[in-house]
This record gives C-alpha cells, structure tokens and sequence, in this order.
C-alpha cells in the first residue's frame, strides 16, 4: 500500500515538474516574439519562432540521443513486453536511472518547443521507471522486487499512474492499463492498480491547487460541434489502439459525461473494427522491433501452423568428441535468434 502511494505522489510531482518546464519555455518564446524589435514584420517574428522551435526540439533530440537513447520512443510497447513476457534484465535496462532523465528532459523539451506530441505514453515510461527504482533500491520495497508476481503488478499500477496524473483519470487509467500492456490481468491487482491511480490523481490535483494553476485541461464542451469533435477524436484512438478505456478517460479529462453514450458506442465500433482490420499500435511496434511478445492468437489463426513455422530450424550438433577449435568454429557461425517470428502468425 504504501509503495502505491509513494508511487502516485512521486509520478505527479514529476509530471508538475515537466509542465512547469513546459510552461516556461512557452513563456520565453511568447517572451522573445512580444519583443519590440519583434513588431516590424511578421516575417522576423516567424523566423524567430521556427529558430526557437527548432533549437528547443534540437536539444530534446540530443538529450535522448546521449544521455540514453533507450527513452527513444513512447514506451508502451517496451512495457507490454515487460509486463507481458516478465523480462527481468530487460526491465533493468529499460528502467534505469539514465532513462528517467533522459526522458523526462527530452519530454519537457519537446513539448516546450511547441511540437504536438502527447505524452500519455511517455509518461507510462516514467511512472514505470519510478516504480522500478523504488523497488529495486529501497530496503523496504525490495521484497516486492524480488517476487515476480508483485513486481509485475507494481508495473501494472504503474502505467495506470501514468495515464491518471497526466490526464486526472484514474479510473481510465486502470482500464488502459488492463487493455493496453497486460495480456493477463489478475482481478486480485484490481485495487493496487486503483490505489496507485488515485494517489497520482489526487496529488496531482493538490499540487496544481497549492500552485493556483488549471486543474482541468479542458474548458466545458457547450456546443454540438465540440462534442461531434470529441467524439471523432476518441474513437480515432480507439481504432488505432484498440482500446475501449479512452472514452473513459476522455470522459474523466473533459467531464463531458453527458455525451457518454455516444463516446462509448464510437470507441466500440472503431475499436471493433480496428480489431478486425489489423494488430493494434502499440503491437506493430512490437513487431516491427522485434520484441519477444506472446499475442494473444485465435485458435483459427493457429490452423495449418506446426512448431516448425516458430522454430529456428538452423542449428547446429555437437558430437562428444567435438574439440575446442572445433566447438569455436561452430559458435562463430552459429547466432542465436533475436526474437520468436511472431510475425509469421499475424493475418489481419
């Protein structure tokens, strides 16, 4: 309980932190376009601005590219292949120290630069990190660490975190975290995962108080249009991730409850019919990386298959007698496989 709760407390006051870069770098670059020598042409103050965006997206590319190029990336993928395969090692060098800042600077800076990103997933990274690091490090927690059930479950959580403190849902976070990175989700980790969530909610709501900043990302929906654009957005992301928790986030994040029928049946259909079309996203990546991920296949998408279409079949034998030149010669020409060929078994 107490991991949870230090979890969701240390995830939001980050998640202030890179706002409020964010904030100040909008605040320079508002700073530097008001100058008087700004005023002349428009010209000057679009030069100004693209040098500014530029320089600012510059650095957070350096950031990632040298101080860890691991945080690279969204992040979610990388953790449903955590989570789902439980990748002790991999986890170590995916959630190390070097990651959490590199990616928590690259993120500030590039959306400081005024570059349209979102920073959901990123932002599961980070929350997964701290959870890695709290668990790994401190006495306390290490108990958990060491079980590979607990452990797998503090990531679980942990995701679910990172969607709450960035949008304020802590229930749609539990519902991505269960649809996006688990392929099993034990019902048992239900309030761990809520737990988790709501610390991060309510900290994150405390803190944006205590600073007399907007608590709520959205001013009200009034109009159709609006709710005609919300909807629009949401299923969008459902086709693309085939998630059906984004209506509930979008729900929580807006608190446009009152067009909650509609959102739910968009996000079904699109998310249905995405199903249907392709893989998901977030497992295309996967694919296209080369992770080792166990997909979750259909027994007729198994039809005709034989362990022969997964396995590598190019291996070598190594006779008693065998010498030590011999047994060289052989791992020099011989390379073990980086990943199942998973992608084999796909077909949309």
């Amino acid at each position: 309980m107490l991991l949870l709760v230090v979890l969701g407390v240390c995830a939001s006051i980050l998640d202030y932190g890179i706002e409020s870069g964010v904030r100040g770098l909008s605040d320079l670059r508002n700073l530097l376009l008001s100058m008087e020598s700004m005023q002349s042409t428009s010209s000057i103050k679009f030069l100004v601005w693209s040098a500014f965006t530029f320089t600012v997206a510059l650095l957070g590319m350096l950031c990632t590219r040298f101080v860890d190029p691991i945080a690279a990336g969204s992040g979610i993928p990388e953790m449903k292949n955590i989570i789902s395969c439980d990748l002790r090692k991999e986890a170590d060098d995916f959630l190390g120290r070097r990651t959490l800042v590199s990616k928590a600077v690259g993120l500030m800076l590039a959306m400081g630069s005024g570059i349209s990103l979102g920073k959901e997933g990123p932002f599961v990274h980070t929350a997964s990190i701290i959870a890695h690091q709290l668990m790994k490090h401190i006495g306390f927690f290490q108990r958990i660490y060491e079980s590979a059930i607990l452990r797998r479950h503090m990531y679980n959580a942990a995701c679910a975190v990172g969607i709450a403190s960035t949008f304020r849902a802590p229930i749609g976070g539990v519902l991505f975290a269960i649809e996006v990175t688990s392929t099993v989700f034990m019902v048992t980790n239900y309030w761990r995962a809520f737990v988790a969530a709501i610390s991060a909610s309510i900290a994150r709501q405390l803190i944006s108080l205590i600073r007399e900043t907007e608590v709520t990302a959205f001013h009200p929906i009034d109009i159709i249009p609006g709710g005609y654009a919300l909807v629009g957005g949401v299923a969008f992301v459902g086709s693309a991730t085939h998630t059906v928790s984004v209506a509930v986030i979008a729900m929580e994040f807006t608190g446009q409850f009152i067009y909650i029928t509609p959102l739910i049946l968009a996000v079904l259909l699109a998310s249905g019919i995405g199903s249907a079309l392709s893989v998901s996203l977030y497992e295309s990546i996967i694919i296209s990386k080369g992770l080792t991920y166990l997909p979750l296949l259909r027994v007729n998408q198994l039809e005709g298959f034989t362990a022969r279409d997964v396995m590598d079949a190019g291996f070598s034998l190594i006779p008693l007698d065998t010498s030590s030149l011999q047994l060289q010669s052989v791992l020099d020409r011989t390379r073990p496989p980086t990943h199942f060929r998973w992608s084999s078994l796909w077909r949309p």
